[in-house]
């Protein structure tokens, strides 16, 4: 349940700016961030605010100092109660589910979301001026930068006094008739098919406000087995073949989205893969969307391999892309190993080497403004792996295959048309859709698109403490060294976000903490290092050695102190 939108005024006497200055409030921390941090969100769970567990969600604000002129201002934040409860659309399991009825009480496994403009000073010595705040502990949030060392703060408090508004300067809107999200930066609309993005436009100032975008395409070629029945799909020759449009499917009626937004909006989904007519109901998987001021991103896929015996699926061709319309001529794209190719129509050579692991980027800008896309996978796809781009207002495809009535999207050309492409066989791929997309100023240069891919692979760090009014609350601990190399449970457990691993060393010594996955493999490894005697946390994100999200699961994370080891089971919800 997100705070109320709106404007809180004569709070106190306080000398609260308008949300338009807010990144004054932080201008001293701020300039300790990466740069386009600017607009990047930070989410914790609420878990991190334990002190003010059980909290109602109405006596919640968030406020940031700023040391300069010693004021506070509240920034715009939200909380999402969300809820362990039965999955409507996967009979028989459970899900963190954003749509259920909560209590309006502050938990463990709710979330705090609020920007990273929003950071202002550290304020140890100064309080809030409301006396009923001062009651209540409150939680200093440190947001640091690993690229630069900076540093910002925000302090979550608590008081009845508390209006239950916050500042709503992002304009979020939601039109359900036409799954369209509007922003005060950009506009997105959704296709009632596919749930793929089929209209953008970045809004003045940063942009014209033109609709410059016609369609996300995913194309998929391969073969589906069932029994003894072999039925070939996205072929040429295949008359049940059409265009990338057939190879998804959104259930009529399964969306559903989080009420009231302030800082961010949340949509869920249910799709299944599409074969040609049919519609794989075996392989339904739910998507997560979340919208946020200045980005969006998107969380899910099917998991082919964990399909029954009697069913196999075999990929020869897989992509995924990006196709502009006629109104992006004259914008200019880049990514790893091209820069300032022409979006006009008119076809071009361009270097389509991909790196791997995959973490691919790519930045069209131009008056109209910016869109800026990064995608990873969980697996590397296929046999060959190489960047798809198209630019022929003729219209066409680029890679080796032809579809009845072309692939061209909605308007039947191509513009700037670019993505992943992945050939040769790959039985039973996961399918994931995870991608982040930025709706940035015009003529984004490609210094700034750079500094946004370091600080997306190079995420914050996000340290939360309790304080009381007039001294400063720590987590309780030992008066001397602890006699025995102990593991506590992880917690949250389940979760989606992140958990924490509390353990403690009776001696400094080498600590190896890796997570593994039910085949025993390593994916993520923690720590890896000498370790000083005492208290320590470890802090596991869901992400892959590599930075890939790994799907939900049971995983199990290993502590190696010397000659002893210790496991704890991690259960992974998407």
């Amino acid at each position: 349940m997100p705070r109320k939108a709106g404007h809180l005024s004569g709070l106190f006497g306080l000398a609260l700016v308008a949300a338009s200055v807010l990144a004054l409030a932080g201008a001293s921390s701020a300039g300790g961030l990466q740069r386009m941090r600017t607009y990047q969100p930070v989410v914790l769970r609420g878990s991190a605010a334990s002190a003010l567990d059980g909290a109602p969600v109405s006596e919640l604000a968030l406020f940031a100092y700023s040391s300069a002129n010693q004021v506070w201002t509240e920034v715009p934040f939200q909380i999402d109660e969300r809820v362990l409860a039965p999955d409507p659309w996967d009979p028989g399991s459970q899900r963190l589910l954003y749509f259920a009825d909560d209590d309006g009480l502050l938990d463990s496994d709710d979330e705090l979301v609020f920007m990273c403009e929003s950071l202002g000073d550290r304020a140890p010595d100064s309080w809030l001026d409301d006396a009923a705040s001062r009651t209540y502990p409150r939680v200093e949030i440190q947001v640091e930068d690993p690229l630069t060392g900076g540093s910002g703060w925000v302090y979550l408090y608590r008081s009845p006094s508390f209006s239950g508004t916050v500042p709503a300067p992002y304009g979020f809107s939601y039109d359900a008739a036409t799954d369209q999200i509007t922003t005060s930066r950009y506009s997105v609309r959704l296709s009632a098919g596919t749930g793929l993005v089929e209209d953008m436009a970045v809004l003045p100032p940063w942009g014209t406000g033109v609709d410059f975008f016609d369609t996300q395409k995913i194309r998929m070629v391969g073969l589906l087995t069932v029994f003894s029945l072999s039925l070939p799909f996205g072929r040429d020759w295949n008359p049940q073949a059409a265009n990338e449009r057939d190879n998804l499917f959104i259930y009529p009626d399964s969306t559903r989205v989080t009420a009231r937004p302030v800082v961010r909006l949340v949509r869920r989904a249910l799709h299944a893969i599409k074969f040609g007519v049919y519609v794989f109901d075996d392989a339904r998987f739910p998507v997560v969307t979340r919208f946020y001021p200045y980005s969006v991103t998107l969380a899910g896929g099917a998991d082919l391999s964990n399909l029954g015996e009697s069913v196999d699926v075999e990929l020869d061709l897989l992509r995924q892309s990006w196709d502009f319309n006629e109104a992006a001529t004259g914008m200019r794209w880049m990514n790893r190993h091209n820069t300032g190719v022409l979006i006009d129509g008119v076809p071009d050579e361009v270097d389509c080497t991909v790196d791997l692991p995959i973490r691919e980027w790519f930045a069209a800008t131009g008056d109209q403004g910016t869109l800026f896309t990064y995608v990873s996978f969980v697996d590397t796809l296929g046999e060959r792996q190489q960047l798809y781009y198209l630019d022929d207002k003729n219209g066409g495809q680029a890679d080796s295959t032809q579809v009845d009535g072309g692939d061209t999207g909605q308007d039947s050309v191509s513009y700037g048309d670019i993505g992943l492409l992945f050939t040769g066989k790959a039985a039973r791929p996961n399918l994931r859709l995870d991608f982040q997309a930025y709706f940035l100023p015009a003529n984004l240069g490609r210094a700034e698109a750079e500094d946004l891919v370091q600080a997306i692979e190079n995420p914050v760090r996000v340290r939360t403490r309790a304080q009381d009014f007039g001294r400063t609350r720590v987590a309780a601990g030992r008066s001397s060294l602890p006699s025995r190399f102990t593991v506590e449970p992880a917690f949250p457990n389940p979760f989606n976000m992140s958990t924490q691993i509390r353990f403690v060393l009776p001696r400094a010594g080498h600590v190896d903490a890796t997570v593994l996955d039910p085949l025993g493999r390593t994916r993520k490894t923690l720590v890896r290092g000498t370790l000083r005697a005492g208290e320590h946390r470890l802090v596991w994100d869901g992400a892959d050695d590599a930075g890939a999200d790994l799907p939900s699961g049971t995983y199990v994370l290993r502590v190696r102190f010397g000659n002893r080891v210790a496991f704890r089971k991690l259960t992974l919800l998407r």
